[in-house]
């Protein structure tokens, strides 16, 4: 449900194709176009679950904490798990970012740069400063939205209410 109230919430503020990325313990894109429909999504295990799998899926490698690395290169066990896990996790964003742009362009011929790139999530505030593809950074859009901050997506008469809110949700036909 967190998808879908990003989507429509993302879309009230933009009103333009969107890639919404929300760093939780699973990361998740969603992709809005320009009229409002949800278009569709990726999943992938957020940082720090990646970085559990290595601790507990292997014999002896520590558990790591996904703080940013002191050098790309590590120089120890815990140095190298880090800058792996940080730097690799970041390339993926990157990556499936352009990868998305791209496809939105040759499948429904939006303009790469009409698609505005929204991160949010917990762990949104500690990868803005690598990722320079966000357009903007709403750490809590989730639950500004669902804790009726709904003010901010007011339709043209102003007359929205939380009720109206959920029911102009559910009628985005964006349920799996």
């Amino acid at each position: 449900m967190d998808r879908l109230v990003n989507g429509y919430a993302g879309y009230k503020l933009f009103r333009c194709p969107l890639i919404i990325i929300d760093f939780g313990t699973a990361t998740t894109f969603d992709l809005i176009s320009g009229d409002g429909a949800y278009m569709g999504g990726i999943i992938i295990p957020g940082i720090k679950i990646s970085l559990e799998a290595l601790n507990l899926k292997t014999a002896q490698l520590p558990k790591i904490y996904p703080d940013k690395p002191s050098a790309l290169i590590g120089r120890s066990t815990i140095e190298s798990i880090r800058s792996g896990g940080y730097y690799g996790y970041i390339c993926m964003i990157n990556g499936l970012i352009d990868m998305l742009k791209q496809d939105l362009s040759e499948k429904y011929h939006f303009a790469p740069d009409a698609v505005k790139v929204i991160a949010t999530g917990g762990f949104s505030h500690k990868l803005h400063k690598e990722i320079k593809k966000f357009d903007e950074i709403l750490y809590d859009l989730t639950l500004f939205a669902l804790l009726g901050n709904i003010s901010a997506f007011e339709t043209d008469d102003n007359s929205e209410t939380l009720e109206s809110f959920f029911e102009q949700l559910m009628s985005l036909n964006i349920l799996p």
